[in-house]
């Protein structure tokens, strides 16, 4: 789950509420301030006692000083990775920035093709890639590039941040038998429940995605028709 406090009282309080709410991974967004970026992370870690495991991401915000920089003075107490410290074109920064970090290194929006995890591969320190259904167009070429990532050592999260319920319910199957990190696959619980459009809706409790016994995916009719902005016949 993300994280957004950034005062120390905020940061005791809010690691309590997640931890309650049965997660134990929390992403926290770094990017802006070198300085008080570590400054956040050392108090979260300082108040963590190994509950969870912490993933860091910078989402392309650090130059490669300002990259290097952060994680020279990142202690590795708790965190299980750190995603995307510079902008996803410039494979040298970030190539840069792992060869110093304490911590492994996930890439993630340069991660578009086999190609692009092959050469994730040969970074030293880049140990995980975040792969996404949408990049990798279907079920199978996805699945087929998890496989083809572990045959090259590297792990894989998958995840969207901005997902559909149908987006993350498809990508938490093609990660059942394949990933044992947590997944990303969460994005749904940023849309508001009325306006998801599954009639039989996801359940997420304890830090889990949960359907009924014998789930299957149908669609809202209605919602669906509410929400619509275009329309198209395929066949009729």
């Amino acid at each position: 789950t993300a994280f957004n406090a950034e005062e120390e009282i905020e940061i005791r309080d809010e690691l309590d509420k997640v931890i309650e709410q049965g997660f134990t991974t929390i992403k926290i967004k770094v990017g802006k301030n070198v300085s008080l970026d570590l400054k956040k992370i050392d108090a979260i870690q300082n108040n963590l006692n190994g509950r969870a495991k912490l993933r860091i991401d910078a989402n392309r915000a650090y130059t490669e000083d300002e990259g290097c920089k952060f994680v020279k003075g990142l202690k590795p107490n708790f965190i299980e990775l750190f995603e995307q410290p510079c902008h996803a074109d410039d494979w040298e920064a970030n190539a840069t920035v792992a060869k110093l970090s304490s911590v492994p290194i996930m890439l993630d929006e340069p991660i578009c093709s086999m190609q692009d995890i092959e050469k994730a591969s040969r970074i030293d320190g880049v140990s995980l890639c975040k792969l996404k259904l949408k990049r990798f167009v279907s079920i199978s070429k996805l699945t087929e590039s998890i496989n083809y990532a572990h045959s090259l050592g590297l792990e894989i999260v998958i995840g969207d941040g901005l997902g559909s319920e149908i987006n993350c319910w498809m990508e938490a199957k093609i990660a059942s038998g394949l990933i044992e990190n947590a997944g990303e696959y969460n994005g749904f619980l940023k849309i508001k429940p009325e306006a998801r459009i599954l009639s039989n809706p996801i359940k997420f409790q304890n830090g889990f995605l949960e359907t009924e016994d014998n789930w299957k995916l149908q669609i809202d009719r209605d919602k669906l028709e509410k929400y619509s902005i275009y329309k198209e016949v395929i066949y009729k």
